[in-house]
C-alpha cells in the first residue's frame, strides 16, 4: 500500500509535539509552577501550552490533507494515544471543499 509521504511526515511531527507537550504538562503538574506575572511582559507562557497549540495547528493541516486527498482513516492509534482524535474529526468537519465564490474579493 502506498502512503502519502507529507501526511506521514506530518503525523510523525504531531506525535513528537504531543509527546513533548505531554511531558511538559506532567512536569508542570509535578513542579506546580505558578504563572508568574511580570509587569512588563505579562503572564509567562508555559511551554506545554505552546506545544499543544502547535500540535492542534498541525492536526488542522492533517485534516485538510486527508479531505483533499480522500483519505478517511478508520483509526489512528497515535492521535488516540494523545487524546487528539476528536480534535482531528472536528477539524475535518470544518473543512469546506467548495467555498462560496462570493467570499473572495474580485481582483
Amino acid at each position: 500500500m502506498m502512503h502519502f509521504v507529507p501526511r506521514l511526515e506530518l503525523l510523525i511531527e504531531i506525535g513528537l509535539l504531543a509527546a513533548q507537550a505531554r511531558t511538559y504538562t506532567e512536569l508542570d503538574k509535578q513542579l506546580r509552577l505558578e504563572v508568574a506575572l511580570d509587569s512588563q511582559d505579562g503572564p509567562r507562557y508555559l511551554e506545554s501550552q505552546f506545544l499543544w497549540d502547535e500540535a492542534s495547528f498541525m492536526i488542522s493541516i492533517l485534516a485538510e490533507i486527508d479531505v483533499r486527498t480522500g483519505v478517511t482513516p478508520k483509526a489512528n492509534p497515535m492521535l488516540s494515544e494523545f487524546g487528539l482524535l476528536e480534535e482531528y474529526w472536528k477539524a475535518r468537519s470544518r473543512i469546506d471543499l467548495h467555498p462560496d465564490p462570493d467570499d473572495f474579493d474580485d481582483c
